[in-house]
């Protein structure tokens, strides 16, 4: 890597290599200026090199940079180059070395090479630091809260050994401490391994100034990075202190928080939330709020019972204000270990036919609350999982439970029960025979559901098998009061001690009979008969025809009739009208306000001389009803517009100018105006002559009327139609002019009476 040949730093030499190269050798090149500075040393391993480099005249530098060895004459062979960009110079240079040995001394120099000749600077010395403490990077605060930030740190030197614990020191600031913290303040660890790690504070103090620093120990003890400090924001929702626990049993624990700060608003709900998960549980889990509000420094207190035994639960205190909640730290808490319940199953009493009695007794709780005890039993050996469970509910330690429907002649298993918190006990397994005797089963036929039209659910219940299995349940039914003999009968497919039928096909608004059964060996049991109604059958309503009367311009009478309901209540009536054939929902309806059947409504707002079409309708809950349809026409109470006299201006021989005036629209709008104009005397001039439509806007009829005739007499009327009448002025006679005689030229040469006008003129 070392190419250069080294040279005495005497300089005269290595000068006069730089200047007294002939033309022939080398290219003339003044010397260069070497500068070497002090050495920055980082620690044990590391250092930071300067110098300058000036050129002289038009010297030229082809490669430069720093020698440095642990050997004081700087050798090819045991030193090591780090070179510089020549293109940067003249100016300051500077390299950082790493890798460098421990407790070692080092020589170094600048050197610059034309190509030809090197020259070195004078030689500096520093030596690395010894084996020792880690040492640190100044720490990153990010994300800063009210009440958390984000800390990063960066280890730059382990000293040499392996790092043992390293994280963050801090401490909140109040004026009197002075130093960076150390592990006397607060202290949290990350992984010893990581040469840059982060943590997350969390519950501090909100606008709190903290002092924090990096730490770490080795096997030569505790190094400190450079202290920071970073401020906490305000806090817009409350503030929480830490919980203390007042009171636990096994499986509960009482805790108690204060609110150190509302925040920017009164708070209106406190609490505390909890979860076996979350270590930062929040009120989206498990969550309670106290009765009472906090009110200053006074505590705030919950219990919170039903735990686990044996599980870790973090708690933490929360409050709620209007811009949101804020939590205290989390409290751990472990609920201490429980056991089962102790039970014990005594011999069975008053053993009959279909009855027995089971006896049991809890020895011990377990240390929690027993909050379900009894009996499993049953013609299984194995009661608990294929038998029947039997609650026992009355107070005290001795379980005492009455059976009754038992089979004739049958060998029972039963166990007593007890269950706490940490679950389920059981005593000993034992046995009874029930004496020999059985009947028919003993049915009840439950009230029939879901009736319908045409359907219904049937429900019965095997009260006792009477000793023997059930072999078939079932339904009797029919329109008569004794449906075991004269109805229809039915098998039930659901199983067990309950059980169902869905009929179908019955008949709608009919009175029906039911009874259910059931068969064992000794025969069939019926229960007693329940009666039902099927529904009735339900259709939309039926509507008459609308009668129309009282018609004017503008107004009509309309009546009509709900001819039948359908078989529910009719809850809207009222027609449609319009101008379309067949009126729907879509053009015009009036509800009807008439009581009882009758359908009627006052139509107002028509249009005179219309034709409109017109049905009832009617609505029940299973749609709407239309009747039949039925046309009408308003009257027509338009009159003739009156329209005012003609002037006629600017008559010439082609043209003349009409204005005249609508007086009245004759009650509706004027859709066409204009003039009606004829030559013949013995005509009234009407829309069926000659006629000019008028474009003006407003009452006035103008316009100017074109393409007469010369010297010819027109009788002229104004007209106005509102489309159904048309309304006319009183005729007025207007005669064009003549054509005007052309000028004729005087004729050139001939005198006129101006010329040689005598003395006496």
């Amino acid at each position: 890597m070392n190419k250069y040949l080294l040279l005495s730093v005497v300089g005269i030499m290595v000068m006069l290599g730089f200047l007294a190269c002939d033309d022939q050798e080398a290219p003339h090149n003044n010397a260069p200026v070497l500068a070497i500075g002090n050495a920055t040393v980082g620690g044990r391993t590391t250092a930071s090199l300067s110098g300058s480099i000036t050129l002289s005249g038009g010297s030229e530098i082809v490669e430069c940079g720093f020698i440095y060895s642990t050997v004081s004459t700087l050798p090819e062979n045991e030193s090591m180059v780090m070179p510089i960009d020549p293109s940067t110079l003249p100016g300051t240079c500077t390299v950082e070395l790493t890798g460098l040995q421990p407790a070692t001394h080092y020589y170094y120099c600048l050197y610059a090479s034309s190509g030809y000749t090197v020259l070195r600077s004078e030689v500096r010395e520093f030596d690395t630091a010894a084996d020792g403490v880690p040492v640190y990077a100044e720490v990153t605060c990010t994300d800063i809260t009210a009440t958390s930030v984000t800390l990063h740190g960066e280890l730059t030197d382990d000293g040499g050994y392996d790092i043992l614990t390293q994280g963050f020191c801090y401490r909140a600031e109040d004026g009197n401490q002075s130093g960076i913290p150390d592990q006397e303040d607060m202290v949290v660890n990350v992984d010893a391994e990581e040469r840059t790690f982060t943590v997350t504070l969390k519950d501090l103090q909100p606008e709190t100034t903290y002092s924090v620093c990096a730490y770490g120990v080795n096997r030569e003890g505790t190094g400190y990075g450079p202290a920071t400090t970073f401020v906490t924001q305000a806090s817009d929702v409350p503030m929480l202190s830490a919980i203390t626990p007042v009171d636990s049993t096994n499986l509960s624990v009482t805790v108690e928080a204060r609110v150190t700060d509302e925040g920017q608003a009164a708070v209106t709900e406190a609490g505390f939330c909890w979860s076996t998960e979350s270590r930062e549980p929040t009120t989206d889990m498990n969550h309670e709020a106290c009765d009472a509000l906090p009110s200053g420094s006074t505590p705030f207190r919950l219990l919170i019972d039903d735990l686990q035994p044996e599980t870790v639960y973090y708690i933490r205190a929360y409050a709620v204000n209007e811009h949101g909640t804020g939590y205290g730290p989390t409290y751990c808490y472990r609920t201490k270990e429980s056991s089962l319940a102790l039970v014990e199953t005594l011999a069975a009493d008053e053993v009959e036919e279909t009855t027995a009695r089971l006896r049991g007794r809890i020895l011990t709780d377990g240390g929690s609350s027993v909050t379900n005890k009894g009996f499993y039993y049953g013609t299984d050996p194995d009661p608990v999982s294929g038998g029947t469970r039997c609650y026992v509910t009355d107070e005290g330690d001795d379980l005492v439970y009455l059976l009754e429907n038992l089979r004739v002649e049958t060998t029972y298993y039963y166990c007593a029960y007890a269950e706490n918190a940490n679950g389920m006990a059981y005593g000993e397994v034992m046995s009874f025979t029930t004496a020999g005797h059985y009947t028919v089963p003993t049915v009840t036929t439950a009230p029939v559901t879901e009736i319908a039209q045409t359907t219904a659910t049937f429900t019965g219940s095997v009260v006792a098998d009477g000793g023997r299995d059930v072999s078939v349940t079932g339904f009797c039914y029919g329109i008569t009061p004794n449906p075991a003999e004269e109805g229809v009968r039915v098998e039930s497919v659901s199983g067990g001690d309950s059980f169902s039928y869905q009929a179908t096909g019955l008949s709608a608004s009919t009175h029906y009979y039911v009874c259910a059964y059931a068969v064992n060996e000794a025969g069939t049991g019926y229960g007693e008969v329940v009666e039902f109604t099927t529904d009735i059958l339900l259709d939309e309503p039926t509507v008459g025809s609308t009668s129309v009367t009282d018609i004017t311009s503008a107004t009509a009478s309309v009546s009509a009739e709900v001819l039948s309901d359908g078989g529910s209540e009719v809850t809207e009536r009222g027609f449609y009208y319009g101008l379309n054939n067949p009126p729907t929902a879509s053009d015009t309806k009036v509800v009807s306000t008439a009581t009882g059947t009758a359908i009627t409504a006052e139509l107002t707002g028509l249009a005179p001389s219309t034709r409109y079409y017109i049905r009832a309708y009617a609505v029940n809950a299973q749609g709407t009803a239309m009747g039949p349809i039925n046309v009408f026409t308003t009257a027509d109470d338009r009159t003739n517009p009156s329209v005012g006299s003609v002037t006629a201006s600017n008559i010439t021989e082609n043209s003349a100018d009409l204005l005249a005036t609508i007086l009245s629209n004759g009650g509706a709008e004027i859709v066409e105006k204009g003039f009606c104009y004829t030559t013949d005397a013995s005509v009234t001039p009407d829309t069926s002559s000659n006629k000019v439509v008028a474009t003006n806007a407003g009452d006035d009829i103008a316009l100017t009327l074109t393409g007469l005739a010369p010297e010819t007499t027109y009788y002229i009327r104004a007209y106005a139609s509102n489309g159904v009448r048309t309304g006319y002025s009183e005729t007025i006679v207007v005669t064009t002019t003549s054509v005007p005689e052309p000028d004729v030229p005087e004729t050139p040469g001939v005198p006129g009476i101006d010329d040689n006008v005598s003395p006496e003129r």
